[in-house]
């Protein structure tokens, strides 16, 4: 793990969903378990995405290696299966942010609300792309994450099944 953190920007795989997923909750379950060697338990885990793995864990709802086999397999079937996608933080709340979306129909969607002024974008890398420059010219802050993938679209429909299936098979 220490490895694969440390390795230069130009090396690193942690954009790869398959070592991006699992590396995350292993650092997560080393900070549950940081923390329970202090005698600090948490009254109660959340988190989003893939990180529920590691708030389950946190939890007590599964194990450290069910945590990263779950993660594992999240990331092998979105490799696997998932369409090329894009992902956009935006510094624009979803009201005044969706007021560009219409003209896009299924290519941008809101994938996430991240607060009353911030929203995160998934789509197609052309939809989302176009997004980004419009914003851009009306000097709004747009950042793209680094995912390769549309995650919390339609994009992501076409992975539940392997998902199922790796890990009924796990």
């Amino acid at each position: 793990l220490e490895g694969i953190l440390l390795e230069p920007k130009e090396t690193s795989r942690l954009s790869e969903a398959e070592i991006a997923q699992p590396a995350c909750t292993a650092v997560q379950i080393a900070i549950f378990e940081l923390l329970d060697d202090w005698s600090i338990a948490p009254s109660i885990t959340v988190n989003h995405s893939s990180r529920e793995i590691g708030a389950a864990y946190g939890a007590g709802l599964i194990s450290a290696p069910e945590a990263i086999i779950a993660a594992f397999y999240r990331g092998l079937a979105v490799k696997q299966v998932a369409p090329v996608g894009f992902m956009l933080a935006v510094g624009l709340g979803v009201e005044k942010v969706s007021t560009f979306l219409p003209h896009f129909g299924e290519d941008v969607v809101v994938s996430c609300k991240d607060s009353p002024n911030s929203v995160t974008l998934s789509g197609t890398v052309t939809g989302v792309q176009v997004v980004k420059e419009k914003l851009e010219t009306e000097k709004l802050f747009t950042a793209k994450l680094c995912t390769g993938k549309a995650y919390h679209s339609d994009h992501m429909n076409a992975v539940a099944p392997l998902y199922e299936e790796l890990l009924t098979n796990a």
